[in-house]
């Protein structure tokens, strides 16, 4: 598949569905585009490839054995990972929402974050 870092969440997660692409492979792509561009920008403290890759991998399994996938199933994202030091206030639950920005707090998390991201 040509620019996956150009596509859209529901187009990703179309295509993995598809198999047009799978999760490992969007991981991939989206780990080497960070890699291109960190040095410049400096988006990230910290980087888990190895984390990204195994809940991958998880999707992956889920797509051969057709079962049904969360809304964002293999979707990227970022999580500003620095707000504890920033002095704003921690909320220790598997999801929050605060108006429009919802954070997860650990990958087993996931589901429900998404589910939170999409508005339920």
């Amino acid at each position: 598949m040509d620019a996956i870092n150009t596509l859209g969440a529901r187009a990703i997660r179309d295509a993995i569905a598809s198999r047009e692409v799978s999760a490992v492979e969007i991981v991939d792509a989206t780990f080497e585009r960070i890699e291109a561009l960190e040095e410049r920008i400096h988006a990230f403290n910290q980087l888990t490839p190895y984390l990204a890759r195994d809940a991958a991998a998880r999707i992956d399994e889920l797509v051969a054995a057709g079962e049904s996938l969360p809304p964002l199933a293999g979707v990227p994202v970022g999580i500003k990972d620095n707000m504890i030091n920033a002095g704003t206030e921690w909320e220790d639950d598997q999801e929050y929402r605060d108006e429009q920005i919802v954070w997860g707090r650990e990958v087993e998390d996931i589901q429900d974050y998404c589910r939170e991201l999409v508005g339920g």
